[in-house]
C-alpha cells in the first residue's frame, strides 16, 4: 500500500510538472477570426467595432475570408485611400503582467508606394497593430509597423488630433520583405509600454489598421491571428 502511495505520488508530480511547462506556450487570448459576425454583406470579427475614422477620408474596409492554404480564417485590412482601425478590448481577459508577449502572423498583398511613417505628408501603412491606453486625456499607443520606405528597425514618436494621440512606433518590416509572404512576430507589449510612457497599463485596447489616404493608393494586407501569452523562461 505503501509503495502504491509513493508511485501515486510520483505520477502526480510528474503531470503536474508537465502541466506547468506547458503553460507557457498557452495563448491566454487568441483571434484567430473563427468567430465572425455579418456587417455589410461581409464577415466582420465579432466583438470588434471601426474606429479612428478620419473626417472627409474613405474608411477602410475590415473583412474575414476563408484561406484555402491555411484551412483557417484570415482577416484582410484592404484600404483604398482610405484610414482606419478595427479595435476590442481583451484586457478583460488580458493581464499584461502575466502575458505581455504579443505573437500575431501577417502579410500583406500591396504596399503604398513611397509610404513613409518617418513623414507625415506619406504616413501610411498596409498594416499596422496598436496597443493603446486612455492617460486622462491623452491617448497613449505603442505600434508595430509593416512599412514600405521606412528602414526596419526604425523607431519614432508621433502625435496625432492635435496632440491628444501620442504612438511610438517600431518599423518591424518594410518593402525589402516583399510581398505576398507570410510573417510571424512577437513583441513584450509590457516592456513596450514600459519603456515609453512609464507604465503598464490594466486596461487597453487592441487595434489593427491600414492606411493609405495620404499615397492614394490601394493596399491590401491579411492577418492570420493574434494572441498574448507569457514570456518563455531562458
Amino acid at each position: 500500500m505503501k509503495k502504491l502511495k509513493i508511485i501515486l505520488s510520483g505520477t502526480i508530480f510528474l503531470f503536474a510538472c508537465l502541466y506547468l511547462s506547458m503553460a507557457g506556450n498557452i495563448a491566454f487570448w487568441r483571434e484567430d477570426f473563427s468567430n465572425t459576425e455579418k456587417k455589410d454583406e461581409l464577415n466582420s470579427p465579432a466583438q470588434w467595432k471601426l474606429d479612428a475614422i478620419k473626417p472627409g477620408v474613405a474608411p477602410t474596409s475590415f473583412y474575414v475570408i476563408k484561406d484555402n492554404d491555411l484551412k483557417t480564417n484570415k482577416l484582410v485590412v484592404e484600404a483604398n485611400k482610405a484610414s482606419g482601425g478595427l479595435v476590442c478590448n481583451p484586457s478583460k481577459e488580458v493581464d499584461l503582467n502575466k502575458t505581455p508577449i504579443l505573437r500575431w502572423r501577417w502579410r500583406v498583398k500591396n504596399l503604398p508606394p513611397g509610404g513613409d511613417g518617418r513623414r507625415p505628408d506619406k504616413d501610411d501603412q498596409a498594416v499596422a497593430i496598436y496597443i493603446g491606453f486612455n492617460d486622462w486625456v491623452r491617448k497613449k499607443s505603442v505600434s508595430y509597423r509593416y512599412e514600405a520606405e521606412t528602414p526596419a528597425g526604425e523607431t519614432g514618436q508621433v502625435n496625432y488630433a492635435a496632440g491628444l494621440v501620442n504612438v511610438k512606433w517600431y518599423c518591424l518590416r518594410n518593402k525589402n520583405d516583399g510581398t505576398d509572404k507570410w510573417y510571424t512576430e512577437e513583441r513584450n507589449v509590457a516592456e513596450d509600454l514600459k519603456k515609453a510612457y512609464g507604465v503598464i497599463p490594466k486596461e487597453f485596447a487592441l487595434s489593427v489598421c491600414g492606411n493609405s489616404q495620404y499615397t492614394k493608393s490601394h493596399t491590401v494586407a491579411e492577418l492570420d491571428y493574434l494572441e498574448f501569452v507569457p514570456e518563455e523562461k531562458k
